[in-house]
């Protein structure tokens, strides 16, 4: 692999926001930058490319960093090596699909367009490569998101969003890039496994929701549902809700079961926490992580987005029981907060 240009730091803008007052609208002579976000959607994936990105998301205080190993291929896909993801070997393991990852497509970017007012921002530069800035403005003109875009290939190069108070809440970027034909890591076995689940299309959501499950089509903040997939059946099924509008990104995992009884902390990382008078299990890192129960299922979500976003999407969905304070997963999730990192607590 030739020498990897390197790039400077990212730069991090504060901006005000707001949602209350009329929709911004683009000055005139200002132009609509849908167009760049188009080709990016486009032309990404025909493209071969390798390089390290830069991805990390800001939670209050906290913050999650991480270097990721980048490797596409057209027609096989994207492979993503992260130093602080470990396989069960101990080695580097494969992220798929990874939502903090540098991909755009058509479906998102129609709701980018349906919720924000999407424009040409000037030029900059990443990794030395002179790229095309465009910005989502929200409904007062603030900036919620920004896009650089590759001028010579079209490939996306750097994102950023922002939460209410202007602050980066998600930023993902080149460090470096090559592109050609590309050789995967040696560090790990790529492994071109199926999708998580089996797509649910609304035949069987509605059976679903017949059997009391909640799988709303959308949520508040203008969230809406970009895919459903199930896993398991009967008390071991586990849906999984993706919803976006367009900046963000919010998965909702949905499953039977009870949160245990204990006092001690539910799952390592995670706190008991009262928001609008529901009691719901937060996480301690960069990642937005929630947890809590309603009329018999465990629900939890995981997001790529701002607090405030997540906060929106938390009150539109079930509130938590009346239960009182569970403190410890109970049947059926700790395998499943296995999966997701959470750890698996005792019984």
């Amino acid at each position: 692999m030739a020498v990897l240009l390197l790039c400077s730091a990212l730069l991090l803008v504060t901006i005000t926001s707001s949602d209350s007052g009329p929709v911004w609208q683009a000055p005139p002579g200002v132009d609509d930058g849908m167009a760049e976000l188009r080709r990016a959607a486009a032309e990404g994936p025909a493209l071969s490319y390798s390089g390290v990105q830069f991805v990390a998301s800001w939670n209050g205080n906290d913050t999650d960093t991480e270097l990721i190993e980048v490797v596409h291929r057209p027609g096989e896909g994207t492979s993503y090596v992260g130093a602080g993801h470990a396989d069960e070997k101990g080695g580097p393991g494969l992220l798929v699909g990874s939502a903090a990852t540098l991909d755009v497509d058509d479906p998102l970017l129609d709701l980018l367009g349906a919720n924000y007012t999407v424009v040409r921002a000037g030029e900059g530069s990443v990794c030395g490569r002179p790229a095309r800035v465009v910005e989502a403005r929200g409904r007062d003109g603030s900036v919620m998101g920004r896009f650089w875009i590759d001028v010579e290939s079209g490939l996306l190069l750097r994102r950023e969003t922002f939460d209410e108070a202007g602050r980066v809440a998600q930023a993902s970027a080149f460090v470096s890039i090559e592109f050609g034909p590309q050789e995967r890591p040696d560090s790990t076995e790529v492994v071109r496994g199926a999708p998580w689940g089996d797509v649910l299309d609304e035949r069987e959501r509605a059976a679903l929701a017949d059997d009391g499950w909640w799988l709303p089509e959308r949520l508040d903040g203008g969230l809406s549902l970009v895919e459903a997939r199930s896993t398991g059946e009967g008390a071991e099924r586990v849906v999984h809700l993706s919803y976006s509008e367009g900046l963000s990104y919010v998965s909702v995992f949905v499953q039977w079961g009870r949160l245990g009884s204990r006092t001690s902390e539910p799952v390592e990382g995670l706190r008991p926490v009262v928001q609008d008078g529901r009691t719901v299990y937060v996480s301690e890192s960069g990642q937005q992580r929630r947890v809590w129960e309603s009329g018999g299922f465990v629900y939890t979500l995981m997001a790529d987005a701002p607090p405030e976003v997540v906060d929106t999407a938390v009150g539109s969905l079930p509130a938590v029981g009346d239960d009182g304070f569970w403190t410890r997963v109970g049947r059926g999730f700790d395998r499943f907060g296995s999966w997701l990192g959470l750890g698996s607590p005792s019984q």
